[in-house]
């Protein structure tokens, strides 16, 4: 079988999706030389040549994935477990923590560290830190894990065993850099697929019989049911019983989603032949209630949608008051939306179903303001009413943030202008028709003046003035006050554009009551040739160099270690955007830090190069541009395009990045 290196999987992953970079580039995402870039290319192209690909270097252009035959190609890839989701798949050291878990549960012998070194083909110091990384899985399901003589076991209820062995599955089948092929898990749990398919043909059949507004599970929750059903008929067949306490069955008893798990139970007896006890009626009806998307208030729900309601409503003005936001109180479509949200979270946080829909591996970056306010969101649950978090969740909350942000349109302000030339008319109106045409989105109207008109013209109308005369020149002829003043050279270059569309959102920014125009990034806030080993290093650094910009260096870093923790930030082209829970400069701010050589983030498997610090301010003078997501997601924008990136690696100097940041016209006010 042919063989082809980690390293050209990865280079193959970020190639596929059509996209150039340069040598230099690729070496950056990959950490290593241009020239290793090259020479595995080479490697990679001799390989590929019989399996319809190649990739292909041109100038000005980059290096870029040629397919010439699709289905050798496709093959090939399917082969050798080549995706475009290659690069989020979970790191070593997790797979084989995954694998003790799984192998543990699964075994009926006792097992020692020196088993699982034999079966995982590695040494015992490398399954030592498994068992402290399996630790920490468990500690997620309510469960432990226990060394003894006897061996080592995994201890806790029935259910969280279930539950984490439903998602176990996803795991196995994910695993790249671990051998799994022998492990119990998988001859236990090798499911006939007709029966799957029968259970999620009696699942969707059975909830299609009641109000479908209120059982509307998605494909994955469905397939999540049936793998837990056929977890459980081979847990009960071994001998391993479910149980709840009295009070959970009598409390599930009178959902009406009772009613839907019972009648999935009777279906289910035909399709497995085995008669599942009535514990599993509760376990199912948890599911129901707990996967779920709630969108209408109904009798089921009524003893607990206002316990919700009020943490909404709480959570809304907590996250109003830190960020300075005021259209956020009013909207009631978000507090029914968070309410609602939260009777399923509840669910699943009382029963631990841990579920791992919006898992690293399967979601894709959240936009920053709604990762922001989920985070603030759980943060301040956690502290004030001990409910847990987990990433899992963070995303969950963050996509009922999404649609609130921006539900109401930033006011829309336009600049009247006018256009005052030395030529003659036609040249000024041919100016006016270039900037009409290139800024349409920020000038509502550009009017064509000669000199003389100044003295008959009020020119209170008017927030900007185009003119290629000096400022004296024209103050000769009217007492009024000018205009914001653009002095243009004798014609209107393209060259011009950038600092145009800079001046323009200055004025902007001013007439929109903003006290002090957003300077997209000051030259004491770009740090070039950063010496970082870990992400540790490159947060402590980080707020050491903000120091004197922000309020608290210290607690700021302890929110960016403690999110990072939590949720790592997403890596997109070596660039990692960070910020706290809570403002901590004075006025809105934007910091970069490029490191001398990328570094490890996050699940250790991408590296980061570009560090890019934002802080919304502690002055609300911003804060509707947070409101609406607009500013977030503008840096996000600009930092993922290839040029900037390419700009920062190249040490420009922040004059131009600058300019490029003016250059790009995200969104328009």
């Amino acid at each position: 079988m042919i063989q082809i290196s980690l390293i050209q999987k990865r280079l193959l992953s970020e190639l596929y999706n059509g996209t150039p970079y340069s040598s230099k580039t690729l070496g950056n995402l990959l950490g290593v030389s241009d020239r290793t870039v090259r020479n595995e290319i080479m490697k990679l192209n001799e390989v590929l040549r019989d399996h319809g690909a190649q990739v292909t270097a041109k100038a000005r252009t980059g290096c870029m994935l040629e397919v010439t035959d699709n289905a050798a190609f496709a093959e090939f890839c399917s082969t050798h477990g080549i995706d475009s989701e290659y690069m989020t798949r979970l790191p070593e050291y997790l797979q084989l923590a995954h694998a003790l878990i799984r192998t543990i549960i699964c075994s009926e012998a006792p097992l020692h560290l020196t088993d699982l070194a034999e079966m995982y083909y590695t040494n015992i110091t490398a399954v030592k830190n498994a068992v402290s990384s399996a630790r920490e899985i468990l500690r997620e399901y309510h469960l432990t894990i226990t060394s003894t003589r006897g061996g080592l076991q995994i201890l806790g209820r029935e259910h969280d065993i279930r539950v984490l062995l439903v998602n176990e599955y996803g795991f196995m089948n994910s695993s790249d850099m671990v051998d799994t092929s022998n492990e119990e898990y998988r001859r236990l749990f090798a499911f006939d697929k007709q029966k799957i398919q029968q259970i999620l043909h009696a699942v969707a059949e059975i909830q299609k019989g009641f109000d479908a507004r209120n059982y509307n599970l998605s494909v994955y929750s469905i397939n999540y049911i049936a793998g837990l059903i056929l977890i459980s008929e081979v847990r009960q067949r071994k001998g391993h019983q479910l149980e709840y306490d009295s009070r959970t069955v009598l409390n599930l008893s009178e959902y009406r989603s009772y009613l839907v798990a019972r009648q999935l139970v009777v279906r289910l007896r035909e399709i497995l032949g085995y008669q599942l006890d009535e514990m599993h009626t509760v376990m199912l009806t948890m599911c129901f209630a707990g996967l779920r998307i709630i969108r209408t208030y109904t009798e089921e729900i009524s003893k607990n949608y206002l316990v919700c309601r009020r943490f909404a409503i709480e959570l809304i003005d907590y996250l109003s008051d830190i960020n300075h936001f005021g259209l956020f109180r009013n909207d009631n479509i978000l507090i029914n939306s968070i309410s609602f949200y939260l009777m399923s979270y509840m669910m699943r946080a009382d029963h631990g179903i841990v579920t791992t829909q919006f898992s690293e591996d399967r979601v894709k970056q959240l936009p920053p303001m709604a990762q922001k306010l989920s985070m603030q969101a759980f943060f301040y649950l956690y502290r004030e009413y001990q409910l847990p978090y987990s990433r899992e969740e963070i995303h969950r909350l963050a996509n009922v943030f999404h649609p609130a942000l921006g539900r109401k349109r930033l006011e829309i302000i336009q600049l009247n202008a006018c256009v005052v030339s030395r030529i003659d008319m036609t040249t000024a109106a041919g100016t006016a028709e270039r900037l009409k045409r290139n800024f349409g989105s920020i000038l509502n109207k550009v009017d064509v003046f000669e000199i003389y008109q100044l003295k008959d013209i009020d020119l209170s109308g008017y927030d900007v003035m185009f003119s290629t005369y000096e400022e004296s020149d024209l103050r000769s002829f009217t007492d009024q006050p000018l205009p914001q003043l653009y002095h243009l050279g004798l014609f209107f270059h393209t060259i011009d554009k950038n600092r145009i569309y800079a001046f323009l959102t200055s004025v902007l920014n001013y007439k929109s009551n903003i006290d002090a125009p957003f300077r997209f990034l000051d030259s004491k806030n770009l740090y070039y040739g950063v010496k970082a080993a870990n992400e540790q290093d490159c947060l402590r650094l980080l707020c050491e160099y903000l120091e004197n910009d922000i309020d608290n260096a210290q607690q700021l870093q302890s929110e960016l270690e403690i999110m990072e923790y939590t949720m790592p930030s997403y890596v997109s082209n070596s660039v990692v955007m960070v910020s706290g829970l809570l403002p901590h400069a004075e006025r809105t701010m934007l910091s970069i830090m490029v490191l001398e050589k990328p570094i490890l983030w996050g699940y250790k498997v991408n590296k980061a190069q570009i560090i890019v610090y934002w802080d919304q301010g502690m002055n609300d003078t911003m804060s509707s541009l947070f409101e609406f997501g607009y500013l977030p997601n503008f840096i996000q924008n600009v930092c993922n395009k290839q040029e900037f990136i390419e700009a920062l690696i190249a040490g420009e100097p922040c004059s131009r990045i600058n300019e490029m940041i003016a250059g790009y016209q995200a969104v328009s006010f």
